[in-house]
């Protein structure tokens, strides 16, 4: 599955996850291609569907779980009949990063993102969250549903072994490296047309297959990162020209690898060489194109 259509089918996972018996959904790819970022974006999606409806997304990070942070902490308190009783907090799963508890909303998504670097004794809790809807002894809100996100153990990112009976509980689906659904992202977060291009025309870089020695490689997430950090350069320097330095060209290198950062370079000065865009919009029908495809694609 593409990440564009994970978008697209999200209500439908959460409905199916609604059902009582309802399965739970493992979403699997490759590190730092963006799955989780969609899978929070259930909020956006619901409108079509639900246009009325508030839903939130709360996230459990599966690499910082333990039993304490799924059950919160035991204090004792007294009962109407002056009998001291152990009692949990509510853990902080039960609230949204907007400081909501989950009864707030109508319904929403808890991601268990990282599920593969959950312990096992955590995959156990989890497992049970996923079939019966109940985490570490706590009753999921009405409306709301688990859905998990993951690597996968020939990923070499800390991965632990799986359960038979949470793989028995969950559909599994994988997204596939796909360059038009990053693209789309990308314009929608504004990324510097330089970073899109770089993309667009160098996919096979984009998905850069890990290396076997360890070192920087490219990914959508680390090349969403470079692009953070040029525009901080940018900021910083108030300059509208992204530089290209030899240190910078050494910031670009340890996120994303020699190979990937040659060829950005070599996009963002083939963008300086192009006739700036406010003289496109004061003079459009004067302006000379570029006979270059890639670079008439930059201009665009």
């Amino acid at each position: 599955m593409k990440l564009n259509q994970l978008l697209a089918y999200l209500p439908a996972m959460y409905y199916t996850s609604l059902e009582p018996g309802g399965p739970a959904f493992h979403i699997e790819s490759q590190p730092g291609i963006g799955k989780t970022t969609v899978i929070t974006s259930l909020p956006q999606a619901m409108k079509r569907i639900d246009p009325t409806g508030n839903y939130g997304v709360s996230i459990i990070n599966g690499a910082c779980f333990t039993l304490m942070t799924g059950m919160g902490f035991m204090i004792p308190v007294t009962d109407e009949k002056q009998r001291e009783i152990s009692k949990f907090t509510q853990p902080t799963w039960m609230f949204t990063p907007e400081g909501k508890h989950l009864s707030e909303y109508d319904g929403g998504f808890i991601v268990v993102d990282e599920v593969d670097k959950l312990n096992l004794d955590e995959k156990k809790i989890v497992g049970e969250a996923a079939l019966s809807k109940v985490l570490a002894g706590h009753k999921l809100p009405d409306g709301w549903v688990v859905i998990f996100a993951g690597n996968r153990l020939t990923d070499r990112s800390g991965s632990t072994r799986d359960l038979d009976h949470l793989i028995n509980r969950r559909i599994t689906i994988s997204i596939d490296n796909d360059v038009e659904s990053w693209v789309d992202w990308a314009r929608g977060e504004k990324l510097l047309p330089e970073t899109i291009t770089f993309a667009e025309e160098n996919p096979q870089l984009l998905f850069e297959p890990k290396p076997e020695d360890q070192r920087p490689w490219c990914t959508p997430r680390s090349l969403h990162q470079i692009d953070i950090t040029l525009r901080a350069l940018m900021s910083s320097f108030d300059t509208d020209k992204i530089p290209t330095d030899p240190l910078v060209q050494e910031l670009v290198k340890g996120g994303i690898g020699a190979p990937a950062c040659a060829q950005l370079i070599k996009t963002i000065r083939l963008g300086q060489e192009l006739v700036s865009y406010e003289d496109v919009i004061a003079n459009p029908l004067k302006v000379t194109l570029p006979g270059k495809p890639d670079a008439m694609r930059l201009m665009s």
